[in-house]
């Protein structure tokens, strides 16, 4: 993959790839930030969206619903709750949702430990855990391809993922991915450099060998955290990235808060949402406080 400088001096030059941004108004939730939330989807007829919601001086969150009651204003779904961070949702070929987020253990809260989890979300809003990922292991996606097969993203650290890579796992069913397996899942060609990490958090299939992905890629640098929203495709067959691409950062979304000094500079993807009329919409977290969303001229 192009050097995180390379990306981004790119991105600068684009002039007309980005529309006007705008945040995302939650209510009933007493004045707690909700950012870093999924993708719109729709339940029950209603247009949905899973948030993290938490306190400004905590990173203990709840993973809740929100219907969209008026343009880019969601209400409160008080009986849902589920102790995730970054909420995300998967749609089956068959219409089944799977609702994901990283759980974390806040037992020895100097060392706390973290895994992916996947729930199937029921009409009536409960849930069945379908299965955990490994522990310390963030950003595991899926995406059921046009033939059947379960697509996984992977996102390991240590040894030769550094930081952070992203790893490829194909099976027949859901059913067949195990921890194991999904810690040694090979990593993709044409990775993250060494000290840059990111992770996939929406990924959408464009011909029978090729794959989008929507994510991220982040560095740090005196002790401050960048991260930015990126674009790239997979080619199944060869198990590689390709076409990489910058596509937002936190300058091309509104000002605002930040949770902390060394956050300012931080978009972490949602995914992409296209309305009725065609527009494709980038959503975003902003400074780990709030959820913006900007449109996509393509």
């Amino acid at each position: 993959m192009k050097p995180i400088n390379t990306l981004l001096n790119n991105h600068r030059k684009q002039t007309k790839l980005l529309g006007k941004a705008n945040k995302f108004i939650f209510k009933g939730v007493d004045g707690l930030d909700v950012y870093n939330a999924s993708i719109c989807f729709k339940l029950n007829g209603q247009i949905m969206i899973a948030g993290r919601v938490e306190n400004r001086d905590s990173e203990k969150s709840t993973t809740r619903l929100f219907k969209k009651i008026n343009e880019n204003v969601f209400d409160l779904i008080p009986e849902f709750s589920l102790n995730l961070q970054d909420p995300f949702v998967t749609i089956l070929n068959h219409g089944q949702i799977l609702l994901g987020g990283v759980h974390v253990d806040w037992t020895a809260p100097e060392k706390p430990v973290w895994r992916t989890e996947f729930y199937r979300l029921h009409d009536d809003l409960n849930v069945d855990c379908l299965f955990k990922g490994p522990q310390k292991m963030k950003d595991i996606r899926l995406l059921q391809l046009k033939d059947n097969r379960i697509l996984m993203l992977t996102r390991p650290q240590g040894g030769k993922a550094s930081v952070g890579k992203i790893g490829i796992l194909v099976k027949k069913e859901l059913s067949e991915f195990n921890e194991k397996e999904i810690s040694e899942a090979p990593l993709l060609k044409n990775n993250y450099d060494d000290g840059t990490w990111g992770g996939a958090n929406q990924i959408t299939q464009v011909s029978e060998n090729v794959v989008r992905v929507i994510g991220h890629i982040a560095n740090k640098i005196d002790s401050k955290l960048h991260y930015y929203s990126i674009s790239f495709f997979i080619d199944l067959m060869d198990k590689k990235i390709f076409d990489e691409q910058i596509i937002a950062e936190r300058q091309d979304f509104l000002a605002g808060p930040c949770k902390r000094d060394d956050l300012a500079d931080v978009v972490f993807t949602s995914g992409i949402n296209e309305d009725s009329i065609g527009n494709h919409w980038l959503l975003c977290g902003t400074s780990d406080c709030e959820e913006q969303i900007i449109e996509l001229i393509e």
